[in-house]
């Protein structure tokens, strides 16, 4: 409704749309009815009653039953504010303390309302809210009923109306032109309406003719009166006012009544929600009937009924047999109806078990259960057809589709063995042609293998010959300089040799050649026999040099020695077809170098 967000308006829209609300404006509207009544009568005229004003009271309570409405109408107003309009009741409301608001300015204003009696019938209009409290009471309604019943048919009490006036006219045009003039002879003759003064105009005029069929045809006011001394004097004239009758009583009206009637059966139907009320209403008092049956039938309080349980309460319970009868359910089919009532299966019948499946079972109307079972019947007659059609198509796909298959597996096998007979006859000669195919190319691979092994054989003899060759250019540098630095040496060692020597023979000249020995800190020199011992500090500068050609010596024949291993290794892995050194002779000595001993000492 929009009203949550504003907590006050929706506790006043729920006051006032309260069943308690609807019900004491409703009785306002009847007690405003009354005083209209009373106010009525008292401004009415006639001869020999004098008008009068009514009493006070009822004048202020009109007064109070408008400031009633004008209260309810703002309060309305408030809580529905741009949705009033919405509702058909609020603008009837509306329009009529409008209307009441502009009789109780005149009456104030002094002027008189003789003239106004229409605004005054118009509050009458109030009264249709009463069918929105009828609504809240069940025992209103037939009542509801009737007034819904008038309220759809006033289109079609129009619509009737018209077709009345319509064939009343046309009789009282063949009235004028026929009866008229027998009416007046028949009045002159015999004048049997003497005291009737209306009789002789009856069917002077064609609205005289209609007012005339309508009081004596349709109201059934003295029609013999008019119609018989006519029909006596002239018999011809009885097709005319009994055709009248028959045509608009038994004609129109009972037509009219047909298409009331049919008019708001239609109605009724298109009702849904009117419809959904009643059923609730009807649905609320059937299932308080079924909780009390329910009640009888479980003698032992339980809460739940067992079939034994079922059993006795349709012999022992009246209520529960007449349900029964009118379900068309019989003693032979309480079972079937446990089990269709035990939807849980449970082997025991709860109260809304009981009540929701036996409310279902008498108030489904048979037309939809028929409708239900018809829709399923035709869905499986469908379905049935649909899958005969499939199975049939199936059926033939598959039988096409296996002799197809049978076809062509056939076929492939025929196809197989012809390979089969041509691959064995390529295998075979394949086969052939693999065998000399593997003859040629041994043959080739021998030939092959012997021109490698006599490349081979070239390459490493060839090779032999170079590494020789750059060994032997290698050694021989390396003794050139070898020798170059022992000369070197050997020079450098004879002159300190002869400077100590020329040394001694200054400080001793009688001593003979002198020899050299090294013992701890001390070195020894052997002079002509005589050993004379020097200390180290004087000697030092001869034994560096006696030193250093010492070790330039062993270095040189290590070098020459390391020189013949190398020489004799290659030889060994390098031979003619991979021979070992094993078959060099035992004496081989590269570059015609000789066994050495090895090289003494190193001296520091």
């Amino acid at each position: 409704t929009g009203l949550e967000s504003y907590p006050f308006r929706t506790w006043v829209g729920e006051v006032i749309n309260a069943s308690w609300a609807e019900t004491a404006i409703a009785c306002v509207i009847l007690f405003n009815f009354l005083l209209i009544c009373f106010e009525t009568d008292s401004g009415a005229t006639a001869p020999g009653i004098v008008p009068t004003n009514p009493p006070l009271w009822v004048a202020v309570s009109m007064d109070a039953c408008y400031l009633i409405f004008v209260i309810e109408l703002l309060i309305r107003l408030f809580v529905e504010q741009t949705r009033f309009h919405y509702s058909t009741w609020n603008c009837l409301d509306a329009f009529i303390i409008f209307l009441g608001g502009i009789e109780l300015f005149l009456k104030l204003s002094g002027m008189n309302l003789s003239g106004f009696a229409v605004i005054r019938v118009v509050r009458l209009c109030r009264l249709l809210r009463l069918i929105r409290v009828m609504r809240l009471f069940t025992v209103l309604k037939e009542l509801r009923r009737l007034l819904q019943m008038m309220g759809s048919c006033f289109k079609t009490l129009f619509w009737s109306c018209l077709l009345l006036v319509l064939i009343m006219t046309i009789w009282a045009v063949i009235a004028v032109e026929v009866l008229n003039p027998l009416v007046q002879e028949v009045a002159i003759k015999s004048n049997p309406w003497e005291g009737c003064e209306r009789c002789r105009r009856s069917f002077a005029s064609v609205f005289m003719a209609n007012i005339s069929f309508f009081q004596t045809v349709v109201a059934g006011d003295s029609w013999g009166v008019m119609a018989v001394p006519v029909i006596e004097a002239y018999p011809w004239s009885a097709f005319i006012f009994i055709g009248a009758l028959l045509t608009l009583v038994f004609g129109v009206l009972n037509l009219i009544v047909a298409v009331i009637v049919d008019t708001f059966a239609e109605n009724r139907d298109k009702d849904v929600v009117s419809r959904a009320a009643d059923m609730d209403a009807e649905e609320i008092a059937e299932k308080k009937v079924l909780a009390n049956i329910f009640t009888k039938i479980d003698a032992d309080g339980g809460g739940t009924l067992s079939y034994e349980e079922l059993q006795e309460g349709a012999r022992r319970v009246a209520e529960f047999r007449h349900w029964l009868r009118v379900m068309d359910i019989d003693a032979r089919d309480l079972r079937q109806l446990f089990l269709i009532v035990d939807e849980d299966e449970s082997g025991e019948i709860d109260p809304d078990e009981f009540i929701e499946a036996m409310y279902r079972m008498k108030n489904t109307e048979s037309k939809t259960a028929t409708k239900f079972v018809k829709h399923l019947v035709t869905k499986l007659d469908l379905q049935q057809q649909d899958l005969k059609v499939d199975l049939e198509g199936n059926f033939g796909s598959l039988t096409t589709a296996v002799e197809t298959s049978l076809s062509h597996a056939k076929k492939a096998m025929e196809t197989v063995a012809e390979q089969g007979a041509a691959m064995q006859k390529v295998v075979d000669d394949n086969e052939q042609h693999w065998h000399k195919t593997e003859e040629i190319i041994q043959q080739r691979l021998r030939v092959q293998e012997e021109v490698l092994q006599k490349s081979v054989d070239i390459a490493v003899k060839k090779a032999s010959e170079v590494a020789l060759e750059a060994a032997l250019q290698a050694a021989a540098a390396s003794a050139k300089n070898v020798m170059a630095t022992v000369s070197l040496k050997s020079n450098t060692l004879a002159k300190g040799v002869h400077s100590r020597v020329a040394f001694q023979r200054q400080t001793s000249p009688s001593s003979s050649p002198s020899t050299l020995q090294e013992s701890g800190s001390e070195v020894c020199i052997n002079v002509g026999g005589k050993e004379e011992k020097m200390s180290r500090g004087v000697s030092d500068g001869a034994n560096s040099s006696i030193c250093a050609v010492a070790n330039d010596v062993a270095d040189m024949d290590s070098g020459l020695s390391h020189t013949k291993s190398s020489m004799a290794q290659f030889y060994h892995y390098s031979g003619p077809h991979g021979a070992s050194s094993s078959s060099q002779p035992e004496d081989f000595h590269p570059i015609g170098f000789q066994e050495v001993p090895q090289p003494p000492r190193r001296l520091s």
